[in-house]
């Protein structure tokens, strides 16, 4: 999946800039799932439009019986997976311009990729974050109207807590007004003076991190383990979609960090004499295990 030599090597120059600007850009916006079960393959040649999503569950402990010899005896595991079908297929294209390859700049090519990362990866996102708050979990916690402040925090806490949901490896999610009232309402005594960058909230809640989800998700959010919800994804070529025109360049760029997969196009279309650049992800997410979630909601009034 190489570069085709009829490329403009301009063109080719400015994609590997926007393919490296793009997952950089990717990687620091897909860190708000990367807890979640997932199945992201590479493999484009697996059929059909469903993936398996296995996902973890942990054993319990127990008091050590010599009698019963228990080093011996367990009950025997059985792996968890959904089925999760590839339902959603949102795409990033633009016409590559002779005025844009002739006035080349490399910034150019970087702040595109990463606005269009942001965009793919809100779409992603909001499509993942619907789901906890959907009626497939009935965890759940009210918070009064337009409310969310630090005392809440810790309360929605030890409603996790009370559920068996373990907060240290629970990620809570708020809403994008949620997560700015949070902010607002924390004091220098609560925070401690630790600094909050890069939409991180260095203060200790109890859980693992504490994410702003994006401004399309209304009301409260969710808290969730790694458990709550499956996401699968793999490659969809541009022969398999019918693509017209010539295929110039088609390439996968894969996300290190969460392994998923995008697949990047270049396509000239004869009958408009212009050249399409394309970055689309196929991809689906569905609740694994619903009891490993809270729902966070707000009062009416």
């Amino acid at each position: 999946m190489a570069i085709n030599q009829q490329t403009n090597p301009q063109t080719a120059t400015g994609m590997q800039i926007y393919a490296a600007a793009f997952i950089e850009a990717l990687t620091n916006r897909l860190i708000e799932i990367d807890g979640f079960a997932r199945n992201f393959t590479a493999d484009f040649r697996q059929p059909g439009d469903t993936l398996n999503v296995p996902y973890v569950e942990g054993n319990t402990s127990s008091e050590f019986d010599a009698e019963d010899n228990n080093f011996c005896t367990a009950t025997t595991d059985s792996l968890k997976n959904v089925v999760v079908k590839l339902g959603s297929h949102p795409i990033v294209k633009f016409t590559v311009t002779p005025d844009m390859v002739a006035a080349f700049t490399p910034n150019y090519w970087e702040e595109k990729a990463r606005l269009n990362a942001n965009e793919l990866a809100d779409s992603i996102l909001k499509a993942v974050a619907a789901l906890p708050v959907g009626s497939k979990v009935t965890n759940s916690i009210q918070l009064a109207k337009d409310t969310c402040t630090y005392e809440d925090v810790i309360d929605i806490a030890a409603k996790a807590d009370s559920l068996n949901i373990r907060t240290r490896e629970a990620t809570l999610y708020l809403a994008n007004a949620d997560y700015h009232r949070l902010l607002k309402s924390l004091t220098y005594s609560q925070t401690g003076g630790t600094s909050i960058t890069q939409g991180d909230i260095g203060v200790d809640f109890g859980f693992r991190r504490v994410v702003c989800l994006p401004p399309q998700i209304t009301g409260g959010g969710f808290v969730g383990t790694a458990n709550l919800v499956a996401i699968a994804s793999k490659p969809y070529l541009g022969e398999q979609q019918g693509a017209r025109g010539d295929i110039l360049v088609e390439r996968l760029l894969t996300e290190p960090n969460t392994g998923l997969t995008v697949v990047e196009t270049l396509v000239s279309n004869p009958c408009t004499k212009s050249t399409v650049h394309n970055l689309d992800c196929w991809y689906g997410a569905e609740i694994a295990n619903p009891k490993a979630g809270l729902k966070i909601t707000h009062a009416a009034a």
